[in-house]
Formats: C-alpha cells, sequence, structure tokens
C-alpha cells in the first residue's frame, strides 16, 4: 500500500536536511527511469498503434507527475529546514 500524502508530509518533516537532500536523488532517479519507459512506450504506440503502449505510456506518465509532486513537498521542505 502506498502512503497518503499526509503521511508523506509526516515523514519527510522528520528528516535531516541531508536526508531530504538523498531522498531528492533517489526520486530524481526514479523519474528518469519514468520519463524513458514513457518514452519507449509512446513511440511504441505511435509508431504501431499498440494500445497496450499507449496504456503503460499514460501509466508511466502518472508516476511522473505523482513522483514530481513528491519532489516539490521535499524541496519545500529541505527550503523550510534552512530557515
Amino acid at each position: 500500500m502506498t502512503e497518503t500524502k499526509e503521511q508523506f508530509r509526516e515523514r519527510i518533516s522528520q528528516y535531516t536536511e541531508a536526508q531530504l537532500l538523498a531522498e531528492i536523488d533517489t526520486l530524481r532517479e526514479t523519474l528518469k527511469e519514468n520519463h524513458t519507459a514513457m518514452d519507449q512506450e509512446l513511440l511504441k504506440f505511435k509508431n504501431s498503434g499498440n494500445k497496450a503502449a499507449g496504456r503503460r505510456a499514460r501509466k508511466h506518465l502518472q508516476m511522473i507527475k505523482d513522483v514530481a509532486q513528491d519532489i516539490r513537498l521535499l524541496i519545500q521542505e529541505a527550503k523550510n529546514k534552512k530557515k
């Protein structure tokens, strides 16, 4: 089961600045992997009309959106820790 945004916010509020930056790096890699996978699936859909590839591309796009939001929260939390 994935955690809710509130649970994620609570968890990262306990992190040190170094932990926040490490988590950002981890999510950055996840973002890159999802982008690469989405691009491959999108090409399959575009070039051959593979409907399953279109569904997988949309799945990766949703994951990119979710990861991007998590990165935004981590950046905000890291910024607030510096105050």
